[in-house]
């Protein structure tokens, strides 16, 4: 169905992204593209789609055909009927004010008979479990309810390709638990899935196939149901490696065998689970105190409701739970851009940075080194220093814009430090970066000795390097303690069974000091036994 044929591409300025790829895909493959931040799997995906060099210039060499025929004669436009994507940040692409709006729009663009506009967008909605949502407004709407209308609007059109870009980004585990679901759904309706993520786990069950791209040239390409015999090959690459697949290896590894890959987890008689090694977290001295605090908009709808704690002049603290719970608007106080309608906030900080969950809108320069010095006193060897520290160097004189998301948000993190802040708040911070990105992240906040607070759905980071953890539900405070202290039922509120495989596996045995990744797992057997 998709052919690609040693397929080149290059920006504009010589900026090499694909090298040589040749690739089949065929009909009823659910392929998983995986790699590193910057290693071409966008701009893949946007050669599918015929957007490149179309939309952004530069160079190719090589051939994609679809169907058998070059993409390049069927135009983006009638391209778009055929191959469709969502976007990782859905409401981007979403341009109406309704859900019954959005699900038909495209459909009347195409000047289809009013019948069968209305019979399409409601079989859409239908298939996608939304069709109670139909006359919703779409800022309503959750990120999961976003996505779903965003595979709706797009399955409409009926497309043969369906491509997802890191689909699971930003949500929380009830949402990845919504739109997994709604891509099992999908895989019966369009010939050819594509899914571009970092995280592995929740489409490891439903996959066929997994590519890993890097430096622009195809790395890894193997069965899904193979992916433990590559794990070597994939932490080279930066891949994670699914929680799934590392449980079982640790369960093995302490002495509980496995007749085959499919056996369900589970503790022989007589064996106990233990979280290995509880972290402990260290706040320093009170640095900020929150007391009956509550926020409401315009005076009637609450998003906050008596919350009361104390973060340390050191602490590093998760901020966790569902969409809507309250988040962003408890973020927003700390930050000092809202204050709170009710209670008290009192606060020691006297310098606070904030990053935002799409760093991208709070761009203003031309070039990256312009961006980093804006509003500052930095001089342009010190700013140029900076981002080589953050391995930036090369996109000084680049447009912010035109950075990958994993990038952008490595850069909003050194615009945010470069003002040497004493507070510093994050919106999913590490939303759709790879491993060693991620990686980089980390080392670079532990050499932070201001507090520091991540608002983040992210496993990686939640329960092993943030060792405390504050959790919202529906705008009041449910838990604020040790990682290693929180108990079933808030795992539960919480929803990370369902997108946690570690986590999954411990709740059938313990109901507090739960381990949250497989590095964590012990298991004691009874003497004797």
């Amino acid at each position: 169905m998709i052919n690609i044929r040693n397929f080149s591409y290059s920006y504009p300025e010589n900026r090499s992204a694909l090298k040589e790829v040749d690739l089949s895909i065929s009909s009823g493959e659910f392929v998983l593209l995986a790699g590193p931040n910057g290693g071409g799997k966008s701009t893949l995906l946007q050669a599918i789609l015929g957007v490149v060099p179309e939309y952004y210039g530069g160079e190719l060499s090589g051939t994609i055909t679809f169907e058998g025929k070059n993409i390049g004669e069927f135009g983006v436009v009638k391209l778009a009927g055929k191959v469709g994507i969502v976007l990782q940040d859905p409401e981007s692409q979403i341009s109406n004010l309704t859900v019954w709006e959005e699900v038909t729009f495209a459909l009347g663009n195409l000047l289809l008979p009013k019948d069968e506009v209305i019979a399409r967008g409601i079989e859409a909605l239908a298939t996608m479990g939304i069709a109670s949502l139909k006359d919703y407004t779409v800022e309503t709407l959750s990120g999961g309810q976003l996505q779903r209308l965003a595979i709706a609007t797009l399955l409409a059109i009926r497309p043969k390709v369906l491509i997802l870009d890191e689909p699971l980004a930003n949500l929380d585990p009830l949402g990845v638990n919504s739109v997994v679901e709604a891509v099992k759904i999908l895989k019966e309706h369009v010939d050819v899935v594509i899914v571009a993520s970092h995280w592995l786990d929740p489409f490891l069950d439903i996959s066929t196939r997994l590519i890993v791209i890097d430096s622009g040239r195809i790395a890894l390409d193997i069965p899904s149901n193979s992916i433990g015999s590559y794990l070597d090959e994939l932490r080279s690459l930066s891949v994670e490696i699914p929680q799934k697949i590392l449980v079982r290896k640790m369960l093995s590894e302490q002495g509980i065998a496995f007749q085959s890959s499919d056996e369900p987890l589970r503790l022989p008689f007589g064996a106990t689970l233990r979280m290995l090694s509880p972290l402990t977290a260290f706040q320093g001295r009170i640095g900020l105190q929150l007391r009956d605090v509550g926020y409401s908009y315009d005076g009637n709808l609450n998003r906050l409701e008596d919350v009361t704690f104390s973060l340390g002049s050191s602490s590093r603290v998760a901020v966790v739970g569902h969409n809507g719970a309250g988040k962003s608007t408890l973020a927003r106080l700390l930050a000092g851009l809202r204050k709170p309608t009710k209670g008290y906030l009192t606060s020691k900080f006297s310098s606070v940075s904030m990053t935002t969950q799409k760093p991208g809108l709070g761009f203003i320069t031309s070039n990256v080194l312009d961006e980093l010095r804006y509003g500052t006193s930095l001089s342009v060897a010190d700013a140029e220093k900076i981002l080589v520290a953050y391995d930036l160097a090369k996109f000084a004189g680049v447009s912010p814009f035109t950075l990958s998301g994993g990038e952008q948000r490595r850069f909003s993190l050194a615009i945010a430090l470069a003002t040497n802040p004493d507070l510093i708040i994050m919106d999913e911070p590490t939303a759709g970066m790879d491993t060693r990105q991620v990686e980089f992240v980390q080392k670079i906040m532990e050499g932070f000795n201001g507090a520091s607070v991540y608002i983040t759905h992210d496993p990686r980071l939640v329960g092993t390097f943030l060792k405390e953890v504050i959790v919202l539900d529906r705008g009041r405070l449910a838990y604020h303690g040790p990682t290693a202290e929180m108990t079933k039922d808030i795992f539960e509120l919480l929803g990370y069974g369902y997108t946690n495989a570690t986590i999954a596996f411990a709740l059938r045995y313990l109901s507090t000091g739960l381990p949250m990744v497989p590095s964590q797992i012990e298991v004691q057997n009874e003497p004797g036994i």
